[in-house]
């Protein structure tokens, strides 16, 4: 196998977790609209994404999973992901309410 034959191979892979994904096709993108239309909360979120969303470094989200006080969703060893409906209703819990 030629170098080039290897590296269209490679580009035609998928990508991995947590890596930059591929440009989106068409259809992708179509049903990425159709997702989104349902609803946002329902959509799968890395670290550095839900970490953005809460305004927080990636660091301090680590410290709330392993205090286990949002929910993740362990693919594997290395690739976590957060649905952001449940994160939301998590941090809810955490709310503290006024007394008075």
């Amino acid at each position: 196998m030629n170098g080039a034959a290897l590296h269209s191979q490679r580009a035609a892979a998928p990508a991995l977790c947590g890596s930059t994904p591929l440009p989106a096709s068409p259809a992708d993108q179509q049903s990425q609209l159709v997702s989104a239309a349902a609803g946002v909360g329902s959509e799968l979120l890395t670290y550095p994404e839900l970490a953005s969303r809460l305004k927080l470094k990636r660091r301090a989200v680590e410290g709330l999973v392993a205090k286990r006080r949002i929910p993740a969703i362990r693919l594997n060893a290395r690739c976590v992901r957060f649905r952001w409906r449940d994160v939301e209703k998590a941090l809810e819990k955490l709310t503290i309410r006024e007394v008075a």
